[in-house]
């Protein structure tokens, strides 16, 4: 079996005059959960539908363990999908709605009902599988929509923001379940989703994509910490950007924010000249009353007003307005040597980054 187990090639779509997926090249992992995480419109489950055989590329192909399969009709493709709307027969129990397909290659009852009830305990259905699909939870269904895809025992599984419907807890809870799935089928995932901290959590690595392209490729760490673009770093999580210029280089470079001249490492070889995005996540900053900044000598900070205060139990999510009226994200974090974190409307404050400048440098 092949390291590169799906292998996508110069793949791109269009529907009439618009162009959906340009020039697509991917490859995937055998055993690997990949997610294609993007905006409404940027391509990923058009991408996931021409995987699966319900769509045929313009130009491209796509290869499944070194054998092509673009041409190859989706029953045939050892290639099973999820869909978001789970597409459960109503009138067919758990069991019924799982063995359907085996049903439909004719395999002997006994070895349906071994497939089936093995599946079923796997996603822990076993004790539900003669309740029909309107007596089951949200959960519930997006596992018998799972087990029914597995029990054909794909080569590749694909799932299309299958999570979407659940509530927040449920669908915590069950990001966590179908990672462990993945695990135990040793199968390869790949996961199609709008929702950051969904990739982030569940993925060994991500496909971000901007209006039909791969913009970028990478572990969760990578995409986060090493955006390649500002696309990508303001579609993962929150980030607050500056535009500014390098000042002088070497292995520190300068630049200006708000009137204040800051220095930080050269971490890719950035030269005298050259515009850049400064971006900061909000956890990389730290918020100080005018108090703290009276006891220290501290110099590259900007003054500010609080402006929200959104507390959440062991953070709390404060939104600074700077002097030039623009407004900065920023997350404290409780530790042991504070009883409480408090912050009032209104309160002037003086904000920076830690540690050294915890800085994301984006090349414009």
């Amino acid at each position: 079996m092949k390291d590169n187990f799906i292998e996508i090639k110069g793949l791109s779509k269009h529907f009439g005059d618009e162009q959906i997926l340009h020039n697509i090249n991917l490859s995937i992992k055998n055993g690997e959960f990949i997610t294609l995480l993007g905006p409404s419109g940027c391509g990923k489950t058009t991408l996931l539908k021409i995987l699966s055989g319900f769509e045929e590329p313009n130009l491209g192909d796509v290869y499944l363990n070194g054998q092509t399969i673009t041409n190859i009709p989706p029953e045939d493709r050892q290639v099973n999908m999820v869909f978001q709307n789970y597409a459960l027969f109503p009138h067919m129990n758990v069991f019924e709605n799982v063995a359907f397909g085996l049903r439909c290659q004719k395999i002997s009852k006994s070895k349906i009902e071994d497939k089936v009830n093995r599946v079923l305990s796997i996603v822990k259905l076993d004790k539900l599988k003669w309740r029909k699909p309107n007596q089951l939870s949200g959960g519930q269904q997006q596992r018998v929509a799972i087990a029914r895809a597995v029990v054909n025992e794909p080569l590749v599984l694909l799932l299309d923001e299958p999570l979407s419907a659940l509530d927040y807890h449920l669908r915590k809870n069950m990001q966590m379940e179908l990672k462990q799935l993945q695990r135990k089928l040793g199968i390869t995932f790949v996961f199609v989703t709008h929702d950051q901290e969904e990739a982030l959590s569940m993925s060994d690595r991500i496909a971000v994509m901007h209006e039909g392209c791969i913009e970028q490729l990478g572990t969760p760490r990578e995409i986060y910490e090493e955006p390649c673009s500002l696309q990508v770093a303001q579609f993962i999580g929150q980030a607050n950007i500056f535009d500014s210029k390098v000042l002088e280089d070497g292995e520190r470079i300068s630049f200006e924010i708000e009137n204040k001249t800051f220095t930080v490492t050269n971490k890719k070889q950035l030269t005298a000249g050259q515009n850049i995005h400064i971006v900061v996540r909000p956890e990389d900053i730290a918020v100080w009353s005018l108090q703290e900044m009276q006891n220290t000598e501290k110099t590259e900070a900007l003054p500010g007003v609080v402006e929200q205060v959104v507390y959440k139990g062991s953070t709390v999510d404060l939104v600074v307005r700077l002097a030039s009226g623009k407004k900065i994200f920023a997350t404290e974090f409780f530790n042991e040597d504070d009883a409480k974190l408090e912050y009032d409307i209104n309160e002037k404050v003086w904000v920076n980054w830690i540690p050294d400048w915890e800085v994301i440098l984006v090349q414009i």
